[in-house]
């Protein structure tokens, strides 16, 4: 599978526009994965309770960006830094965050991640993610991916990579992605690296430790 071995970078919407990229809004998510040999790995904090975007449908549209972002401080919050989620509660971190953001669409987290950990009085580390082995290398060490999806020119949906899947079928092995998705409580979707969605843009965080 040659497309999951290459290096994803970012494609401006001039690309996707030259290419004809089509969009359907499926994004190749799944909610079970298909019969065969699996080895898998997550984080713990995968089974959380998370924000999705029905919670604000009130207050904000195209609202991806900032539920990502808002799950992403849940998760890190988990790993031993409390203040990050806002009042202690998901809420209260969402309105801060989408006070910076605004509504969609958002094409970057990172600058919006690193501002609001600051206020909250913690310092963020990020790194770029290229490819399925290196979100498995993230997961390895403990941090959470956000990853932003394209299924055509007006299509785009950022998610929260918590795990990922082998799974050895009769037609040779395929590759996956445990996310929270943005719209169900649970992290319980995979996306499948074989669809045609495009992979945009991939983080890995972590929060930078204060010096003894």
């Amino acid at each position: 599978m040659a497309r999951q071995q290459k290096r994803h970078s970012s494609r401006s919407a001039a690309f996707l526009r030259k290419i004809g990229y089509p969009g359907t809004s499926d994004f190749g998510f799944l909610y079970d994965l298909p019969a065969g040999r699996k080895r898998s790995g997550s984080l713990e904090q995968s089974f959380l309770e998370f924000a999705v975007t029905s919670d604000y449908a009130e207050i904000a549209k195209d609202h991806c960006a900032p539920v990502c972002l808002t799950n992403l401080m849940l998760v890190l919050s988990r790993k031993g830094h409390p203040e990050l989620l806002a009042g202690g509660n998901l809420n209260e971190t969402f309105r801060r965050i989408h006070a910076m953001t605004g509504n969609g669409p958002v094409m970057t987290l990172r600058r919006y991640a690193y501002r609001y950990a600051a206020e909250r009085g913690y310092r963020l580390h990020s790194r770029k993610v290229f490819d399925y082995e290196d979100v498995c290398r993230a997961i390895r060490d403990g941090q959470p991916v956000t990853l932003l999806l394209s299924d055509g020119l007006f299509d785009w949906h950022w998610v929260l990579v918590l795990g990922w899947a082998d799974c050895e079928t009769s037609d040779g092995p395929h590759h996956y992605l445990l996310i929270h998705d943005g719209w169900n409580r649970r992290a319980e979707s995979y996306y499948d690296l074989a669809h045609k969605s495009l992979w945009v843009a991939a983080r890995a965080y972590r929060v930078e430790e204060a010096e003894a």
